[in-house]
């Protein structure tokens, strides 16, 4: 006899907000950057924190990463963005710069 268990969830869209701390299993890879800040520019922080590869403290919301985002052509992107519908339009105002989306769901087993 053949089985299958089908766990089901509620379905919750991403969206960008704010910050969100990260759930203890990434933040212990040590391999993301997960920029602090306060406003509804979070796609934008991160975009910007990545591109700009600070050595020392990267997650930082400072001016030195307000001054670089204005860098960057936002053009048709609403704030909050989501992050895998604003990508598309933010290749194709910066050329040359190529967004990857990910996304990380935990599984209660």
């Amino acid at each position: 006899m053949e089985s299958c268990d089908i766990n089901v969830a509620r379905f919750q869209p991403t969206n960008g907000s704010t910050y969100v701390k990260l759930p203890k299993v990434l933040r212990d890879k040590r391999a993301f950057l997960n920029v602090v800040n306060d406003d509804d520019m979070c796609y934008a922080a991160a975009i910007a924190a990545a591109l700009l590869r600070r050595k020392k403290h990267p997650e930082r919301h400072d001016d030195e990463l307000k001054r670089f985002m204005k860098t960057l052509n936002w053009e048709g992107i609403e704030f909050p963005a989501d992050p895998w519908k604003a990508s598309k339009k933010f290749e194709q105002n910066n050329p040359g710069i190529i967004i990857n989306v990910y996304g990380y769901a935990v599984l209660a087993i």
